[in-house]
């Protein structure tokens, strides 16, 4: 059940036949529902049970109104929607709410979102990344496990979600945060009051404002499965019943009924105040005020009572029951019966087991089953088939009359007429033991009130309580009657032989000799009220304000004449919208239009489905036009076209005829069946995407393209109700001289070329096929002229700007091959240096600290930098991959970077060797060491630093208390210096903690402390990025103090384009690589950093050994030698080595190395 401020939560197909059998083993077809693993079943008072089996049993034999298993061929009204032919995360859906404009559907991998396209946040699997306050940083991914519950928050449109993990999120409009963690699943959430409100497997929560849960005591720990908020009252289904909250109180109501002693499982209270209730026993209803309370059975294909786990009202009163085994029962209150969907044979809704029911703004019922979502679009079809088939006569439809009672008079070809005074109400039909002929062609009411009806033997007209005949057949021209036409107290009849005029006030009838002869098919005043005919053969006449009658007949040599003269079926209707405007249907023309000057063809864009065209209809409230045809309904509003038919919902294929009602729907009958159709409300939406093109963007933002240019508009458009291929997309361009009309768009992509310069604006527009338009969508961009062209010899015509560019470089390109000749010389002069002086610019054994000499990994630095804005890193790697090196680069990169929203103040501290008693003296130290080291510290911020605790209080005896102290005024003081030094952003100290596996060490209590500091007490401004070799596979126990609050980044050996660049890049420009060389040792060294240094050193030392200038494969497997063997290093020539050589002295430095730790991780001085 779902609504703006009603909410249902469901426990998927729930164990409850056990209540009514052996509860040691389900029945084979029960077992396989897949209900909810963790749902215990309800302590059941059997009793009670034992009584309402013997009366579901009873009842089963004597209730007279069965459930009608709807089978059969598919009905259009039925859409399914899957993870595979849709975007839809899972096929197993648990839940469904009713949002503004959309719906939410909870699956067991995700939530997904519908407006006419899908939207999926699937759920976090393994991409948990972590918050300030510890929990996952969610994103647009949902919590893990089965989204059970779904709900809106009214006041911000916030949308919440529950999971059988006990996890509730919230998603505002960009992302999902997860709010709360409950120990066992979360079966139901519901706005009310301010305050979210959380039914669990053990009892009922608020939550207010963030704050922490509170329980509702006086409801115990038991499971709360439905919620339903009304006006100032919270009605809960629980394990025990059903429970009131109001002003404060809890109360439970009907504590002693013996339908809720297993439970209420779903609620539902319709507008007249009756609530209903879902049982394992079925649907129960009472009054919200009274006492007594009815059993509607949901029985299973067994006749067994099938749990009814969610609730929803339609728009015509119906309840829509989803269960667990016999489909989606839909009962009538105020006829008391049910209809069953979903049960075997169903080719509608394909599966017995429904977990939540949800009705649209729009009237359509939405369901959630193991199978996808199903779709019924019940409020806009309704289809009304009469007798055993659709070829009884009562479904051969010639003709529509909505009265002024607002009831439907139909006439029939075969049967009569029938009466229809509601949508779905029983027909009253009139034959020939009234006195009416079976068939019927034309229908009208006069001023009085009274019924007329056309037929092969002369007019009829009811007065409400009998039938008669005004004028004698004999009396007439002719006895068929083809069409009848009220005006006033005049009743114009319409027979094959002529036209006669009654007056419904004296009964005196006339017939008009000018028409005499003439078979009169259609009549209609237009918007000045003149009269007119459509004849078989004569073509149409006008009564002019003279009472003259002018003639419209077909002239070859005329082409604004009438393009024929047999005018179809009922085919003349006004058009209001053109002063005398006239509508009409030429036989082999088609629709044609008169517009108070001339006769044209009205659809020149053959946008009609046939040219078999039996009927047209003004609509009396917008003036567009509705058109009968051999291939269905079609609707024109001045703009678009739209057709309707078998497909889209409509009963019968070809329509004779067509009405309005007073609430806005349409009648639509025909040779097969009468159908009543009400558009939907809610507009499609349409976006503009992806431009593509030669286009460039202008300082100020305006967009450009060069005239002749193309550019291609990317838009996305979607429709709750409608499928997106058959929206109407419509765009029109207007520039600075002309404006162009709306014209269709085939396809989700306009190509334009503009052919003036100035500003254009581009405009797309939305239809869906109830005619609703979307808002507009714009897109302005500015066409400027072409360049101005130079003819330059052998290149022919080049732009202006490209020609003074070209001499700007060839300029340029003299004065580069000049410097390139320099520089070959000083390359050669400074490698023959080089070697003269054994440069060997790798480093083994320690790490690197300059910024120049950091190779491989700067895409995962800058990953880093991105994730400290609101989170903590864990690094952990095998030994020696580079740990440290890392931090100290982390270090330099966060002081220099530039970000808009934070000033981040990194903070190197190395752990190794510190006892855990003088851990928190250490990080007070090294912090106020980093501190210290800021711009113009010594006046700002060192009076503050040498008050601080830890210069006072021995290492050992320095607890969290002080550091907390410390830190408080540390940052105190940062925050002071920021706004001053980085007015407008925020504080971000970040920790960068390396030897972290010392800590696996501690005591968890000072683990503890640590992670407090970094939850609590200072989560928006201090972060840490740690590093460690197994501190991944401690801390990442559930008993770990650490579990779950860092973002986990494994430091992987380089691969190898990284360890290319890390051997060549140092020596670039001193010496050079052989291939096979570099082969060599990216084999051997298996990606390690540290191995490359060794390999790069050893193979270098070799080189110089040799006097040569390139490295070799021979140097390359001297040294693997040299590190296999363990032995002294190779000779080198006086002064060489990692720790005594520098580059030549030539200007030029070459590009850094990275470094590698040592034994321990890297070397101590």
């Amino acid at each position: 059940m779902t609504g703006n401020s009603q909410y249902k939560l469901k426990n998927g197909e729930r164990q409850t036949a056990q209540l009514l059998m052996n509860r040691k083993q389900l029945p084979h077809h029960r077992r396989k529902s897949g209900r909810h693993p963790l749902k215990r079943l309800p302590q059941v008072r059997w009793g009670p049970v034992i009584f309402l089996s013997l009366m579901v049993l009873l009842g089963s034999i004597q209730r007279h109104e069965l459930p009608i298993y709807a089978q059969g061929s598919p009905d259009p009204r039925w859409t399914r929607f899957t993870q595979q032919s849709d975007r839809l995360a899972s096929n197993n859906v648990w839940s469904i709410l009713v949002d503004e404009g959309a719906l939410w559907f909870g699956t067991d991998n995700g939530v997904s979102r519908f407006d006419g396209t899908w939207t999926t946040y699937p759920s976090l699997g393994e991409n948990a990344q972590t918050n300030a306050e510890g929990l996952p940083d969610l994103g647009h991914f949902t919590p893990n496990g089965l989204t059970l519950a779904l709900a809106r928050d009214p006041e911000n449109g916030h949308v919440w979600a529950g999971t059988d993990t006990g996890s509730v999120a919230r998603w505002d409009g960009d992302t999902w945060h997860l709010v709360a963690q409950f120990r066992s699943p979360v079966h139901v959430l519901v706005a009310f009051g301010g305050r979210l409100w959380v039914g669990t497997d053990q009892g009922l929560y608020s939550v207010a404002n963030g704050n922490e849960a509170t329980p509702a005591t006086a409801l115990g720990e038991q499971p709360i499965y439905a919620a339903l908020a009304a006006d100032d009252v919270l009605w809960l289904g629980a394990l025990d019943g059903l429970w009131q909250y109001r002003q404060g109180e809890w109360r439970q109501i009907a504590s002693d009924q013996p339908y809720f002693s297993a439970g209420v499982y779903a609620l539902w209270i319709d507008n007249l105040g009756r609530i209903y209730a879902g049982t394992p026993f079925g649907l129960v209803w009472g009054w919200s005020f009274g006492s007594n309370w009815h059993l509607v059975e949901t029985l299973d294909e067994l006749s067994k009572p099938a749990l009814v786990q969610a609730l929803a009202g339609d728009f015509q009163g119906d309840v829509w029951a989803a269960t667990d085994g016999a489909g989606a029962v839909v009962y009538d209150p105020r006829q008391d019966t049910t209809r069953a969907y979903g049960i075997t044979g169903d080719p509608n809704l394909t599966t017995r087991f429904v977990r939540d029911v949800a009705v649209d703004q729009d009237g359509s019922v939405w369901f959630a089953t193991p199978a996808g979502v199903f779709r019924y679009q019940k409020q806009m079809w309704f289809n009304d088939e009469q007798g055993s088939s659709l070829d009884d006569p009562l479904n051969y439809i010639n003709d529509l009359l909505v009265a002024r009672d607002g009831t439907l008079w139909i006439a029939t070809g075969g049967a009569g007429v029938r009466h229809k005074v509601g949508v779905t109400s029983r027909d009253r039909v009139f034959g020939p033991e009234d006195g009416v002929p079976s068939s019927v062609l034309t229908l009208a009411e006069d001023s009085q009130g009274g019924i007329w009806i056309g037929t092969f033997e002369g007019v009829r007209r009811f007065d409400g309580e009998a039938w008669q005949e005004p004028i004698a057949a004999e009396a007439l021209p002719a006895p068929v009657i083809a069409s009848l036409l009220n005006e006033g107290d005049s009743m114009w009849i319409g027979t094959v032989a002529g036209l006669v005029h009654y007056d419904v006030v004296t009964g005196e009838y006339t017939p008009v000799s000018e028409l005499a002869g003439h078979s009169i098919e259609a009549m209609a005043l237009d918007s000045m009220g003149r009269l007119w005919l459509g004849t078989r053969g004569d073509g149409i006449f006008l009564r002019q304000s003279n009472g003259s009658w002018r003639q419209f007949l077909y002239d070859p040599n005329d082409p604004d004449s009438l393009p024929g003269n047999f005018i179809e079926g009922s085919g003349l209707a006004p058009d209001p919208k053109v002063d005398g405007g006239m509508w009409a249907i030429v036989s082999q023309q088609g629709l044609v239009h008169w517009d108070g000057q001339r006769w044209s063809l009205a659809d020149p864009s053959n946008q009609l489905p046939s040219n078999l065209l039996w009927t047209v209809y003004t609509d009396p409230v917008d003036g567009s036009l509705w058109i009968g045809s051999e291939a269905g309904v079609s609707h024109f509003d001045g703009l678009t076209w739209g057709t309707f038919n078998t497909q889209d919902g409509l009963l019968s294929p070809i329509i004779y005829a067509i009405v309005r009602t007073e609430e806005g729907g349409y009648w639509m009958g025909g040779r097969t069946g009468l159908s009543y159709y009400r558009p939907d409300h809610t507009p499609p939406w349409i976006r503009i995407g992806l431009l593509t093109g030669n286009y460039q963007r202008a300082a100020n933002g305006e967009l450009q393209i060069t005239l002749g240019d193309d550019l291609i508009v990317n838009f996305t458009a979607g429709d709750l109700q409608t499928p997106v291929e058959k929206l109407k997309i419509l765009y029109r361009e207007t520039g600075p001289q002309h404006f162009y009309d709306w014209r269709e768009i085939a396809g989700d992509f306009l190509q334009v070329n503009f052919q003036e310069t100035g500003e254009h604006l581009l405009e797309f527009w939305a239809r869906d096929q109830s005619f609703n338009y979307s808002a507009i969508a714009t897109q302005r961009i500015t066409v400027i002229p072409p360049p101005q062209r130079v003819n330059v010899p052998l290149l022919g015509p080049v732009e202006r700007e490209i020609f003074q560019t070209l001499l700007i470089l060839g300029a340029v390109a003299l004065l580069g091959a000049g410097y390139v000749s320099l520089e070959i010389i000083q390359n050669r002069r400074r490698s023959a240096e080089a070697v003269s002086r054994g440069y060997n610019p790798y480093i083994s054994g320690e790490p690197v600290r300059r910024d120049d000499m950091f190779f491989g990994r700067r895409e995962l630095v800058q990953r880093i930098v991105d994730t400290l804005h609101n989170n903590s890193i864990m690094i952990h790697g095998e030994r020696r991959i580079g740990k440290t090196t890392l931090l100290y680069y982390l270090v330099n990169v966060l002081r220099d970077v530039d970000d808009p929203e934070y000033w981040f103040v990194p903070i190197y501290i190395d752990l190794e060797g510190t006892p855990q008693e003088e851990f928190f003296h250490l990080l007070m130290e090294e912090i106020a060491h980093g501190i210290a080291a800021l711009p113009e510290a010594e006046e700002e911020l060192m009076p503050t630093l040498n008050a601080l605790r830890y210069l006072t209080t021995p290492a050992s005896a320095y607890t969290d208390r002080d550091f907390n102290r410390d830190l408080r005024e540390v940052i105190e003081l940062l925050q002071g210096y920021a706004q001053r030094h980085h007015p407008g952003k925020q504080l971000r100290l970040i920790l960068l903690m390396d030897e972290m596996d010392v800590m696996s060490r501690y005591d968890h209590l000072i683990q503890q402390q640590l992670r407090r500091i970094f939850m609590r007490e200072f989560a928006a401004t201090v972060g840490a990025v740690v590093a460690g070799i197994q501190i991944s596979k401690e801390w990442e126990r559930v008993e770990s103090p650490w579990y779950n609050l860092f973002n986990e980044i494994a430091l992987e050996p380089f691969s190898r384009e990284q360890a290319i660049e890390l051997l060549v890049e140092p020596v670039r420009g001193y010496y050079t690589y052989d291939p096979a060389a570099i082969e060599f040792i990216l084999d051997k060294s298996e990606g390690r950093p540290f191995r490359i240094q060794q390999y790069g050193l050893e193979a270098v030392n070799h080189m110089l050994a040799a006097g040569r200038r390139r490295i070799r494969l021979e140097d390359a497997e001297a040294a693997h030698e040299h590190i296999q063997n363990n032995t002294s290093p190779l000779p080198q020539p006086p002064g060489s080595g990692p720790e005594t050589a520098t580059p030549p002295d030539t200007g030029a430095q070459p590009n850094g190395v990275q470094g590698t730790e040592a034994q321990s991780d890297h070397a101590r001085s």
